[in-house]
């Protein structure tokens, strides 16, 4: 197997998809693979769960200690997975508001409004693939132009924005990249939050290859306006140099993580409401059998 895998340890490798992982998170993952905590409810996986809520507030800590105070969110396999979490939180959130006696994960999309996403020409396919596996379609999904360096245009988002309004359509989410993935290029956080947070937009933000930046003082201030996001997805398997695959899919109110998968399985959680199960981690995530 080994001469036959791709050689990510060697000087020459451009680290295409992941990182070369930290010896120290190799021996990790063996031992999580030894204990083999499945983390569907507390009971199955104790010490992992509480690691794993460790984890998360120090994620939303680096974010914003103050701003994200009531922060929260979940681990995932992979960005594509945190990516739809957070857009099928936005859908409920967001229609939720539009038609209050109305329950999309119920009822589906058929009684709804048009649906659209708002992203950059250069979002990643995870979320035109979301759009598709929500019943939106991938067309659902409006492109926005960018600039020439890659980052997104802020007038063609307040154009297909008014677009959208005038043709009685409801916005799910904006989009913004933090480190794209053709271009590395990051999204003009701060003006694109100002205006979401403005006209009561949903923002989202793909961290997956950028959110590491946070842990530098020199690279910090490119994510700045990061903080106005209502989610953000951040990759472990990139710059942090974990084994692949983890994500995390964080929501600046905790709350919010608790809407994306809205349904009742007795024989795993037993709770009355979002606070008797937040240590069942897989109340809030696609996985039941969670690593």
């Amino acid at each position: 197997i080994l001469p036959n895998s791709l050689a990510i340890h060697h000087p020459h490798n451009m680290g295409h998809q992941v990182a070369c992982p930290l010896p120290i998170a190799a021996l990790c993952d063996l031992v999580a693979a030894l204990t083999n905590q499945a983390m569907a409810v507390y009971e199955a996986g104790p010490s992992a769960t509480m690691l794993e809520r460790q984890v998360i507030r120090w994620l939303c800590a680096l974010i914003d200690q103050d701003a994200w105070h009531n922060a929260g969110g979940v681990l995932t396999s992979g960005g594509a997975q945190a990516n739809l979490t957070a857009l099928l939180v936005a859908r409920q959130v967001i229609t939720s508001k539009v038609e209050p006696t109305s329950n999309i994960w119920k009822d589906g999309v058929s009684q709804q409004k048009p649906l659209k996403i708002l992203a950059s020409e250069h979002t990643h396919y995870s979320v035109s693939r979301a759009a598709g596996i929500m019943g939106l379609g991938t067309n659902s999904v409006i492109k926005i132009a960018t600039e020439q360096s890659g980052h997104l245009a802020l007038g063609a988002l307040k154009t297909a924005h008014q677009r959208c309004l005038q043709n009685n359509e409801v916005i799910i989410a904006v989009v913004a990249n933090a480190g794209c993935t053709p271009t590395g290029s990051i999204d003009p956080l701060q003006a694109i939050g100002e205006y979401c947070n403005a006209h009561d937009l949903w923002f989202h933000v793909d961290g997956a290859h950028g959110a590491s930046a946070l842990l530098s003082e020199k690279y910090r201030k490119n994510l700045s306006g990061i903080e106005l996001a209502d989610s953000v997805v951040w990759d472990g398997h990139k710059l942090m140099y974990m084994p692949a695959a983890v994500s995390a899919v964080l929501f600046k109110n905790e709350q919010h993580s608790y809407a994306a998968f809205s349904q009742d399985a007795s024989y795993l959680f037993q709770g009355n409401g979002h606070e008797d199960e937040a240590f069942n981690l897989s109340y809030r995530t696609l996985e039941c059998t969670k690593r």
